[in-house]
């Protein structure tokens, strides 16, 4: 039973090659030997503050060597660490504590000393800051638990409704690292990884890992510079990110007639990437072929493709099928079946292989050891994005797509942006993507009370010849067209569009 405790295989990394180094972070470094020893004082600390088994522990502090510590130690002793995006706004923050309840707030002194002043961290009992000396003891070994017992609490990105919980179990934990595993070269010398589950799986690995400066900020773009003069400092040869961070990274580099052909292995996830954004991404990293994993919150990864793979995508196989993001992982078992927005009953495995859809478009659906089971105190959410199908659990990812019969995945955009106008059914993010590419405008498009808006960056002959396009193609003339300074994107990855802000600028 002890084994199950996902920290097992960070001990057993750090057993293997204590004076490896785990992490680099402005310079500083940590080898995993001296990592497991602050892990081991960190957690008979909590101990020492009444932390223990079960225990939700509200997390806000940022990426860096303080924060794996801390989420060791509390696996170590069988405490869940509960995570909240560090631009979350109070609202959010009420409803997610409303959710999952936490005993232990974990927070730099000046956030503790705010936290007064927001009713449910003022209710927290427990006030931990990660900058606390841990002179004390080494806490003896790690806690048992069982491998379907709650390891990790994140939520889903969404911001209306009941938050989903994602409840991350230490099996969940385990069959993600192990799906996780065969993407990355291992024999790389240093990782710079700003996906925080990579960085688990580097640790589970014994990897060294390059952390992302402390004066950078996900939600920040100003500070994006600092991601490319640390890739250009320490040189390593893999690059993990999101989108838009790796295409910022790769412009950065462009700009100043270099490239980072040290680099020779390159991974990104989080958002979608299309033909035209691997040729920055060739001319940057001129060592590597990127691969492109797709996947979500709940279910990492699902397919990938390979960006020399992507490059080769025509315009004729955009409009039929879709963005290609590869052959369904070896670990994931994918399928599509018909959108619709009511949740999908309980299947026999009969009436689930007649649901499903072949060679059309519809939502795509995922199952498999790595795949989120469950969501906590949301029964909504668990019926609307749940399947039983027998004794196996499918995940709605509320992706639109269409398997091909070749077995190619294509992703066509969100089920719930989907337009049906008229004769013609629109992909947006198909849509948007064939707008920037022809005519070099940024938009987005979306129906708010009953019309159609295309929110737009720029103005001029492109936007007046979009609108041509969009009145020809897809008899849309009356469409309103609202130009405003910058499309709001989601904060995690800055590759989604955010909606809910789009529609208050528009």
């Amino acid at each position: 039973m002890d084994q199950a405790n996902i920290v097992r295989l960070f001990i057993a990394a750090a057993e293997r090659s204590p004076g490896k180094t785990a992490f680099i972070q402005d310079g500083t470094d940590i080898s995993y030997g001296e990592l497991l020893i602050q892990v081991k004082k960190q957690a008979a600390y909590f101990r020492s503050r009444q932390v223990g088994e079960c225990d939700r522990v509200l997390v806000f502090v940022r990426p860096g060597i303080a924060l794996y510590r801390i989420v060791l130690a509390l696996f170590y002793i069988g405490a869940v660490p509960v995570f909240l995006d560090e631009w979350v706004n109070i609202r959010r923050l009420k409803a997610c504590l409303a959710v999952v309840p936490c005993k232990a707030l974990i927070a730099p002194q000046r956030f503790l000393w705010l936290s007064r002043l927001i009713a449910p961290l003022r209710r927290i009992g427990i006030k931990i800051s990660p900058d606390t000396r841990l002179p004390g003891p080494l806490h003896d070994a790690p806690a048992p638990v069982l491998p379907d017992d709650t390891a990790l609490i994140t939520f889903t990105t969404g911001s209306t409704g009941t938050p989903k919980a994602a409840n991350r179990t230490h099996a969940l934990l385990q069959a993600q690292q192990q799906a996780l595993h065969p993407l990355l070269d291992h024999s790389c010398r240093l990782f710079f990884t700003l996906l925080p589950v990579v960085t688990l799986l580097h640790l589970a690995a014994g990897d060294t890992t390059l952390l992302p400066p402390s004066a950078y900020r996900p939600n920040k773009p100003r500070t994006f510079h600092y991601i490319a003069a640390a890739l250009l400092r320490f040189r390593p040869d893999a690059v993990i990110a999101s989108p838009a961070i790796l295409l910022h990274m790769a412009e950065t580099i462009i700009s100043r007639h270099a490239d980072a052909g040290f680099v020779r292995q390159v991974l990104t996830g989080g958002g979608p990437v299309f033909p035209e954004d691997t040729v920055p991404l060739q001319q940057a990293f001129p060592g590597a072929d990127p691969l492109i994993v797709y996947g979500s919150t709940e279910a990492e990864p699902i397919s990938h493709i390979r960006a020399s793979q992507l490059r080769q995508t025509d315009a004729g196989t955009l409009e039929t099928y879709g963005l290609p993001v590869g052959i369904p992982d070896p670990a994931a078992t994918v399928a599509v079946i018909p959108v619709t927005d009511a949740p999908v009953p309980a299947q026999t495995g009969t009436s689930w292989r007649a649901l499903q859809l072949h060679g059309q478009p519809g939502e795509i659906v995922v199952s498999g050891r790595h795949v989120l089971q469950a969501y906590i105190h949301n029964e909504t959410a668990q019926q609307r994005y749940k399947i039983p199908v027998e004794d196996v659990i499918w995940h709605r990812t509320g992706d639109a797509g269409l398997l091909a019969a070749d077995g190619q995945l294509y992703l066509l955009g969100r089920c719930d942006e989907i337009i049906h106008h008229g004769e013609h059914t629109i992909y947006p993010l198909l849509l948007i993507r064939l707008l920037r590419q022809r005519y070099g405008i940024t938009a987005a498009l979306f129906r708010e009370k009953g019309r159609l808006v295309l929110a737009v960056e720029a103005g001029g002959q492109q936007l007046h010849d979009a609108a041509a396009y969009l009145a020809e193609q897809y008899g849309l003339p009356d469409i309103m067209i609202k130009k405003v300074r910058h499309i709001p994107r989601d904060p995690r990855h800055r590759t989604k569009v955010d909606y809910d802000r789009l529609r208050k600028l528009v």
